[in-house]
C-alpha cells in the first residue's frame, strides 16, 4: 500500500492544474473604467473569433413559435397549454352555428368563453393575448367542416 500512495497522489496534482472544458473561455475581456481583465461568455464569430457578449454582440435569442389545431375538420382537438403572448386565432367553417373559444378560469376545472364566432374570419384571424400557462381549447356547436388554429407571433 505505501507503494501506491506517492505515485496516485502525484498523478492526481497533474489533473489538478489541467483546466476542465468548462473553464475555458474565448479571451480577455477589459472592462471599462480600467479595472483588471475579467472574463466573459462570448458568442463565436465567423471565423472562429469569440466576441463578448454586450451591446455589439448580444446573445442569441429567437422567439418561441407555437402552433395548435384547435378544430379540425369539425372534430375539436385536445387542451393545449400555450407559452404566453400574442397570438393569432384563425378560422372557418362550411356553415356556421357557433365556434366558441375558451380558456381555464381561476378555479382550475371550468373553462370560460373568451369568444365566439358565428362568421368567417375577416382581416387574417383575432388577435388576443394570453398569459404563460393559459389552457385553452375550442368547442363547435351546428358547424360542419369547421377548422380553427391558434399561432403564436413571435
Amino acid at each position: 500500500m505505501r507503494t501506491l500512495l506517492p505515485p496516485i497522489f502525484a498523478l492526481s496534482l497533474l489533473f489538478l492544474n489541467a483546466p476542465l472544458p468548462a473553464q475555458s473561455v474565448g479571451g480577455s475581456v477589459h472592462f471599462p473604467g480600467g479595472f483588471a481583465p475579467g472574463v466573459s461568455p462570448c458568442i463565436q464569430q465567423t471565423g472562429g473569433a469569440c466576441q463578448p457578449v454586450g451591446a455589439q454582440t448580444p446573445l442569441p435569442v429567437a422567439g418561441v413559435t407555437e402552433t395548435f389545431n384547435l378544430v379540425a375538420a369539425n372534430v375539436p382537438g385536445a387542451q393545449a397549454t400555450v407559452f404566453g403572448g400574442q397570438y393569432v386565432v384563425s378560422q372557418a367553417c362550411a356553415t356556421y352555428g357557433a365556434l366558441t373559444i375558451r380558456y381555464r378560469g381561476p378555479d382550475g376545472s371550468t373553462m370560460v368563453t373568451l369568444f365566439s364566432r358565428s362568421a368567417p374570419d375577416s382581416g387574417g384571424g383575432t388577435l388576443i393575448s394570453l398569459a404563460a400557462g393559459t389552457v385553452i381549447d375550442a368547442m363547435t356547436s351546428g358547424t360542419t367542416a369547421c377548422n380553427a388554429s391558434l399561432a403564436r407571433v413571435p
